[in-house]
């Protein structure tokens, strides 16, 4: 496995559950060196069969739903991802994998929770990071999305735009969508902080302080 040698590995895991066909590691070794071959149905009955022998096998839930996952079966991948973690939580990668499962179904804010609780668990994992990353956005732009359906001038529209059009270092749009929400609540001195702070960052000092 670790010289990238599928097949041969394959061979003897193959040979090993014959040779002890009772030995749950065997079979859930057998399962990953599937899934390394890209062969997600033979990884998932291997895989299967080692919970089968050991329902507290740690990491073969953790495969079968990985195995799951890429054959599309979002409501089992997603329960083998839940069992895993009930295993051990403690598993970055199980809860990085439910985030992921749920937003490849389009549910970004069922994604969050899990990678929130990966990220912690292992801050500096790229994988996870950019998953969290997305997750997050998506919740936010249908969240922002939402609040302009319901209400296209609401000042709290053009503030999020204006911290948007920011976040972008488009200072000049900024300060004209915080300029329309103070239009609208002119006694909101949030929003008179992002203005200034739009006015500093565009050299405006004298706009700034006033």
């Amino acid at each position: 496995i670790r010289a990238g040698k599928f097949d041969d590995a394959k061979k003897w895991f193959q040979a090993a559950v014959k040779a002890s066909p009772d030995n749950p590691a065997a079979h859930m070794e057998l399962g990953v060196a599937e899934l390394r071959l890209g062969k997600p149905e033979d990884a998932s009955k291997a895989l299967g069969e080692a919970i089968a022998l050991d329902a507290q096998l740690q990491g073969a839930n953790l495969f079968l739903g990985i195995a799951y996952t890429q054959m599309h079966r979002v409501d089992e991948a997603t329960a083998a991802f839940r069992r895993e973690i009930e295993l051990n939580p403690e598993n970055a990668q199980a809860q990085m994998w439910l985030g992921v499962v749920e937003l490849q179904a389009g549910h970004p804010e069922k994604a969050t929770e899990p990678l929130d609780r990966a990220a912690a668990l292992a801050p500096d994992d790229l994988n996870i990071l950019e998953y969290r990353g997305k997750a997050h956005s998506d919740v936010a732009f249908a969240s922002y999305a939402r609040m302009a359906t319901i209400d296209p001038n609401s000042w709290h529209v053009h503030k999020v735009q204006g911290q948007m059009y920011s976040q972008q270092n488009q200072h000049k749009e900024a300060i004209a969508e915080f300029l329309e929400a103070i239009k609208i609540v002119p006694n909101n001195s949030d929003l008179y902080e992002e203005l200034g702070n739009e006015y500093r960052k565009s050299s405006a000092l004298d706009l700034a302080r006033s």
